[in-house]
């Protein structure tokens, strides 16, 4: 891979890049939209939303227009799911009191570099679940293009997750390259008296960031069944999701 450049902050004239108006899957009990922001401070070789890291189009989607949306479907929906490229690269603060001045539940996707940024949300009440993905063992967090700031930041988030009961979840995606056994053992042990971890075995498209490195075959049902095993010894409930 190239080296990693740090982006700036995503300037724009509203953090949405993109909205998926329906999805029953990506918000745990309810039905919801999905919004996207553009750019990321990881470099994730298996990210499925590349064309998000480094965006070369505007916004497709102004926040009037997001808002007028959501008063048109209350009682359709009920979630707004806020994923990425990385969310916390923007000051939500203001959608989020819009959002939620609407009556809906907002669930953030996050890497957990920017503790700074979403856990005052959750403190003011403008995010009400978190899913936090969980890519490797934190020493080894420079395979995704993580700084040294990044990985302190991402101890810190999942120690406040750990430490809280906010409803939250991790997230791990698995492929073979990327991910051992021994990883699985460590991740078990970094993530001790967790509530909730998904697994998410890794599905191949020449779209990912870096297809060459992810090309290959994946773990087998019963390898994951195994992780699953792993995991179940320190976190109160594993799932596979999307397989």
């Amino acid at each position: 891979m190239s080296e990693v450049i740090p982006l700036p902050e995503h300037n724009s004239s509203s953090p949405i890049y993109d909205l998926q108006p329906f999805t029953v899957v990506d918000y745990p009990g309810h039905v919801a939209c999905t919004i996207f922001t553009a750019g990321c401070n990881l470099r994730c070789p298996y990210c499925h939303n590349a064309d998000l890291i480094t965006p070369t189009t505007p916004s497709n989607l102004d926040e009037t227009a997001f808002l007028t949306f959501l008063k048109e479907r209350k009682g359709l929906l009920t979630g707004v799911c806020i994923t990425g490229g990385e969310p916390t690269l923007h000051d939500l603060t203001p959608l989020l009191e819009k959002i939620k001045a609407e009556g809906y539940n907002i669930k953030l996707d996050t890497n957990g570099t920017r503790p700074e940024r979403w856990i005052p949300w959750v403190q003011e009440g403008l995010i009400d679940y978190v899913a936090m993905d969980i890519k490797v063992p934190l020493e080894v967090y420079d395979r995704m293009g993580a700084s040294k700031t990044d990985i302190e930041k991402i101890a810190q988030s999942v120690r406040h997750l750990l430490s809280h009961s906010f409803p939250y979840e991790f997230r791990t995606t698995i492929h073979p390259n990327w991910l051992s056994e021994e990883d699985i053992k460590q991740l078990g042990t970094w993530l001790s008296g967790a509530k909730r971890l998904a697994l998410q075995p890794f599905i191949f498209s020449e779209k990912v960031l870096d297809p060459a490195s992810c090309k290959g075959m994946g773990y087998t049902d019963e390898d994951l069944q195994t992780f699953k095993d792993i995991l179940s010894q320190t976190i109160d409930e594993v799932i596979v999701r999307g397989y």
